[in-house]
């Protein structure tokens, strides 16, 4: 009997012994055991996607002008292929283009003329000849866009109807149009300009002036100064959608300012030379 517990005991360690040895020992890796799997991207943040859209909209923003400046071209091209003048751009009224010295009558005939003088002082580059290199041109701009703003600077005394008058603080906005004093036809579009405080306070005495018409009615004499502003922009070499500021031509922009000096009502002209009414007859 202790014989036979002896080897009970050897047994159970033996047993205990290769167990722990099974439970230490790691397993065997077999040949179809996987990797585990790379965690995904984080997702771009809010940055990075406004970074994207706007990288899209520039280059979408650079096929736009280049699709608008290659419609010109072509409709500058079959009109000169037909012998027709090339189209306006939208919005130009034709007047009678102007030299220095000359006195400005509206805007619009003043937009027309610096387009035309631009035309005359930039002509198209010849097919076949050598371009003009971005740096030469920008310099010849800049000085024309100077020498064109000093030599237009002048008096205004424009007949105008008003449009609508508006209240800003102490000041008026009064928005008018230009009309040629001889036959009453408008000149161009309406513009919007400020007078003070003084100015606001004589405008409404003479509007009490004229009767129940109220400004509205009537044609009155604005004068002051003409002041033109063109600027230098050579990222528009085109029309764009909006065409706002006009564009004069490659790399130069449209502006004006006008500061009014009065705006007095038309004093109605006495009628001459009147025929008397025939006397009836007894």
């Amino acid at each position: 009997m202790n014989d036979s517990l002896a080897l009970c005991l050897v047994a159970a360690s033996t047993l205990a012994g290769f167990s722990s040895t099974l439970h230490a020992a790691p397993a065997p890796q077999t040949a179809a055991q996987t990797v585990p799997a790379q965690p995904p991207p984080p997702p771009p943040t809010d940055a990075e996607r406004i970074r994207q859209l706007e990288a899209q909209v520039q280059e979408l923003e650079a096929r736009l002008k280049e699709a608008e400046a290659d419609l010109i071209a072509a409709k500058e091209r079959v009109a000169q292929l037909e012998g027709t003048p090339a189209p306006q751009p939208a919005g130009t009224v034709q007047f009678p283009i102007l030299e220095p010295g000359d006195t400005i009558t509206s805007v619009e005939q003043f937009l027309n003329t610096t387009r035309a003088h631009y035309t005359r002082d930039f002509p198209p580059v010849p097919d076949g000849a050598d371009p003009v290199s971005p740096v030469a041109l920008q310099r010849a701009v800049d000085k024309w866009v100077t020498a064109t703003n000093r030599a237009w600077k002048q008096p205004l005394r424009w007949t105008v109807r008003v449009q609508r008058v508006e209240r800003s603080g102490d000041d008026l906005i009064v928005t008018a149009q230009a009309l040629n004093p001889d036959d009453g036809t408008l000149r161009g579009e309406p513009i919007a300009v400020r007078l003070d405080r003084i100015q606001s306070k004589r405008f409404e005495q003479s509007v009490n002036r004229t009767g129940a018409g109220g400004p509205l009615s009537g044609e009155w004499i604005m004068t002051g100064v003409f002041t033109p502003r063109l600027a230098v922009n050579m990222r528009r070499m085109g029309q764009s959608v909006f065409n706002n500021p006009p564009l004069v031509g490659p790399g130069v922009e449209f502006g004006y300012g006008v500061s009014v000096d009065a705006f007095a009502p038309v004093k109605p002209q006495a009628t001459k030379n009147k025929t008397p009414a025939p006397t009836p007859a007894p």
